[in-house]
């Protein structure tokens, strides 16, 4: 190579980093080198695969001077010149592809570009290789040398540079979009959880006034102001429970202690403990456990904590005079526990993100019945509670639910 010759390809090195690094556009910018290399090399075609960090299949990343309807493609990990050039981690340069066994002809086939002779260079970086880049078909009389192949190896180092800082950046964009919603949805955590404390706390606080003005007398009246209190008190325990839980299950600290125990008792002891506000909405509650069902094992305490959610749910989101029923069955040597509603239903595409952490169906202040509005709003702790509980239990929650029908929420315990 003549002296003004390699001084143009210095400069086109030296020139390659601003042309990287002029937008964050990076497929944009990477066919756009390859275009130049493919120019510099005097050869037809140039493309960019880049390798799947699991399977180690090859996908057509960037192609210049061929059929765009290839970006995209896969081909098998190792299949090829370039599989062959990512293994070995060094460039390789073919001057006849049909005496190169390595050659993978079914591109070419899918194509309908003829490869005769390429350079293929690894894209390397301190963490691996990314890939490969090719440039195809060389149209110079003396074709591809092993200058070329120098050549673009040096630039292949700048253009996975280029790629892996583009990934860095995207992780990061990723992370920091991922870090904005969460700060989001704990600013509106505090909002609702400000707004579920103040409404017992106001009743709890009316009802305390009530008792030291001494205008109740009569035993009647006390027993409403008493009633008042205990509901007041128990809406802002249910409420701790949930933050706790939820605050043990982020932290990693839900141990399962399974023991034998009653559950058909377990969940009449729950219905029970929901029976004011089923009767306050005039909600029709049925139990139906299957008369030999006794004992099973498992953390009594956390299980009445899933039950617990799935009939709170249940009463959430049920309108006034609707039906609720708690159920227990044999189901393929297992025991299904189940709840089901006449609720307002749940969309399909919303199914898979109700138990995340403090997500809310969206019509939930939306529904009625009669002349009962029941509008209901919560912190979405419940069912992030109840996905915890049963996988530490090795087991999980399914859900069948048909949008102004209702919803019925179960789950299995082995015998």
């Amino acid at each position: 190579m003549n002296r003004d010759f390699a001084a143009k390809r210095n400069q086109l090195l030296a020139r390659l980093p601003l042309l990287l690094n002029s937008s964050l556009e990076t497929q944009t910018i990477i066919s756009a080198a390859v275009r130049h290399l493919a120019a510099e090399l005097s050869a037809e075609a140039g493309t960019v695969f880049l390798a799947d960090r699991k399977t180690g299949e090859l996908t057509f990343w960037a192609l210049e001077g061929g059929k765009q309807e290839l970006v995209g493609k896969r081909i098998g990990k190792g299949k090829g010149i370039v599989g062959w050039v990512i293994e070995h981690e060094e460039a390789a340069v073919v001057r006849d592809t049909t005496q190169d066994p390595r050659f993978y002809q079914n591109v070419d086939r899918d194509s309908a570009f003829i490869t005769k002779n390429l350079i293929c260079a690894p894209l390397a970086t301190r963490g691996g290789i990314l890939g490969a880049v090719q440039v195809l078909n060389s149209t110079a009389p003396s074709g591809f040398t092993e200058d070329d192949r120098d050549f673009l190896t040096q630039a292949a180092n700048q253009l996975a540079l280029a790629i892996d800082n583009a990934r860095l950046y995207e992780t990061l964009a990723r992370q920091n979009k991922q870090l904005a919603a969460l700060a989001k949805k704990k600013d509106e955590m505090m909002s609702v959880i400000a707004h579920e404390f103040r409404t017992p706390l106001m009743l709890v606080q009316s009802a305390a006034d009530l008792l030291a003005s001494g205008a109740m007398q009569d035993e009647e009246s006390q027993q409403k102001i008493s009633e008042t209190l205990r509901r007041g008190a128990e809406r802002v325990t249910k409420l701790l429970t949930n933050i706790q839980s939820m605050s043990l299950i982020s932290d990693r600290k839900l141990a399962v202690e399974a023991e034998e125990f009653d559950l058909p008792e377990m969940i009449r002891g729950v219905a029970e403990s929901r029976m004011p506000g089923i009767n306050q909405r005039s909600l029709f509650l049925h139990l139906e456990i299957e008369p030999d069902i006794d004992t099973v094992v498992g953390d009594e305490a956390l299980l009445s904590i899933v039950v617990a959610n799935l009939l709170d749910n249940a009463i959430r989101f049920t309108p006034d005079g609707g039906k609720i029923v708690v159920s227990a069955r044999h189901s393929a040597g297992e025991i299904e526990v189940g709840v089901r509603d006449t609720g307002i239903g749940i969309e399909a595409d919303q199914i898979p993100a109700i138990f995340d952490k403090f997500y809310e169906v969206t019509d939930v202040l939306n529904h009625s019945s009669g002349t009962y509005e029941f509008k209901s709003a919560g912190l979405g702790l419940g069912l992030a509670t109840v996905w915890a509980i049963l996988e530490a239990h090795g087991t999980q929650v399914k859900v069948e639910s048909t949008p102004g029908k209702g919803s019925y929420f179960s789950f299995r315990i082995p015998l």
